[in-house]
């Protein structure tokens, strides 16, 4: 099993990832979320972003058709607590 990469990008920069998917030490990454959006030109993530084992998307994990029926199912789930005077789930 490789190891777990496990950084914060603000505090130490995405050079590190990227060195350890260079490497071969990780063998792949996702972001849905950058620190700046549209990320810059000199991002280290544009210059790997084609690969097929890096995922980089425009923050939209959350629109998902699974993601948008679990929004749906919670509300209603909420709603239906709050006709009943039942606490919502407030789970994140």
């Amino acid at each position: 099993m490789r190891p777990l990469f496990a950084g914060h990008k603000d505090r130490d920069g995405l050079g590190p990832l990227v060195r350890a998917l260079d490497d071969a030490l990780i063998s792949g990454i996702r972001f849905d979320v950058l620190s700046g959006e549209p990320p810059a030109a000199d991002n280290p993530l544009m210059r790997i972003a084609g690969r097929p084992n890096v995922i980089v998307t425009p923050h939209v994990a959350w629109a998902s058709d699974e993601a948008q029926r679990s929004l749906a199912d919670q509300l209603m789930g909420n709603i239906e607590r709050f006709v009943r005077g039942e606490p919502a789930n407030l789970a994140v």
